[in-house]
């Protein structure tokens, strides 16, 4: 934490304006002043593998979208288990993808309030909030949550802000649930920190706009990340070392980046992964790799 501080105070990390979802609106500016096509809302279904070369992939409409480079950036399990049908792994993805323990997930509480935010104190690294008597739900118990505050940002809520507030929680207890236990143990969450939010800013509530509540299954069902980890692999120190290979010896023109492809995830890391790929590229055509 004092290193990501440090960093902070240099100006060398710090907060998007407008959320994570500028750097994708700077990526896709990006990829279409190259001429390149992007296809939303069509889950890829197979990569396209001819001789052992990876020739295009397929899309859940059917489409074949042919490349002379291949590179998933999507899940890791769902490139290895169900893209490549479990082939080509090499010894040291065997070690990850054969016994995966992945990151734990987390419950995110998003309440957009109207007003300056005044009250809270803005943090992009979050606010630990321990809590006197702790949230039971039926199959976990939380005793903190992380409270953030960008009310340094009005780009959602041109006449507030958003305060989002996280606990880190277990998928597969949420994929247990039937329906009816899985919106009663959201209800609770709500009331829970509504009651906080009453006891601790009680001139905020009734300025509240709109609660949504995310869960580890939100966070599967919307990015497909293997069971909603929000960091890809879990850390351990027979792991948190070993190189997992970004490419693979017995398929051409195939390359994978993102969290899932180093033992320490986020998005520093995941996004350096995809110059790591670049320079890999670079270096099996035998072109130079120039940073401009």
């Amino acid at each position: 934490m004092l290193f990501l501080f440090s960093y902070a105070h240099c100006g060398n990390i710090g907060f998007p304006i407008g959320g994570g979802s500028r750097i994708i609106d700077v990526i896709l500016d990006s990829i279409k002043e190259m001429g390149g096509d992007i296809y939303v809302q069509n889950h890829v279904t197979k990569i396209i593998i001819e001789k052992d070369k990876a020739i295009g992939i397929e899309l859940e409409n059917g489409k074949k979208v042919n490349g002379d480079i291949i590179i998933s950036a999507a899940d890791g399990m769902y490139t290895i288990n169900t893209l490549l049908m479990n082939k080509y792994m090499s010894e040291n993805h065997k070690i990850f993808y054969e016994n995966p323990v992945q990151a734990l997930s987390a419950i995110e509480t998003n309440i957009c309030i109207k007003g300056d935010g005044k009250e809270f104190i803005p943090s992009i690294f979050g606010t630990y909030i321990i809590f006197n008597t702790p949230l039971q739900l039926t199959y976990e118990q939380y005793e903190y949550m992380i409270m953030y505050t960008n009310n340094f940002d009005h780009s959602h809520n041109k006449s507030g802000y958003v305060t989002t507030f996280t606990m880190i929680s277990n998928y597969d207890f949420w994929a247990s649930m039937n329906k009816e236990i899985y919106n009663n143990e959201k209800t609770k969450i709500k009331n829970f920190i509504l009651e906080y939010l009453k006891e601790k800013y009680p001139d905020v509530i009734n300025n509240i706009e709109y609660i949504d509540i995310a869960t580890p299954l939100t966070f599967h069902r919307y990015s497909n990340n293997y069971k909603g980890s929000l960091q890809g692999w879990l850390s351990s120190n027979d792991k948190w070392n070993r190189y997992i290979p970004k490419n693979f010896n017995d398929l051409e023109n195939f390359y994978m980046c993102g969290q899932w492809t180093e033992s320490l995830g986020g998005v520093p890391i995941a996004s350096q992964t995809g110059k790591n790929v670049i320079q890999l590229i670079c270096k099996d055509n035998k072109i130079p790799f120039r940073v401009k």
